[in-house]
């Protein structure tokens, strides 16, 4: 949230991110005590899910409605990140050395 509140404002003042992990007053104000700069990596790996998400997750969740139970939803990434595992393992099993 905070990257794309600066690509739009695109503030002329220094800015800083607050993170916090839980809604406590507490949380919060240690957030704010403590705010850091806007790390590129974490939002391009935000990206990269939401991606991933579209490409995999999403068309995996009707399916689970159709076979298992209304309502399931395969998650975020880790139905994609799953997926991912299995195709490499089954490429895995069906490499044959060239020796």
């Amino acid at each position: 949230i905070s990257w794309h509140l600066l690509e739009e404002l695109k503030p002329k003042i220094p800015f800083k991110r607050a993170v916090f992990h839980e809604i406590t007053r507490d949380a919060i104000a240690r957030a704010f005590e403590a705010p850091r700069d806007i790390d590129i990596n974490l939002v391009q790996a935000q990206e990269a899910r939401r991606i991933l998400d579209r490409l995999a997750g999403y068309t995996m969740s009707p399916l689970l409605w159709k076979k298992i139970s209304p309502g399931l939803s395969a998650g975020r990434v880790q139905s994609v990140g799953l997926a991912l595992i299995v195709q490499r393992e089954r490429l895995r099993l069906l490499f044959k050395s060239a020796e």
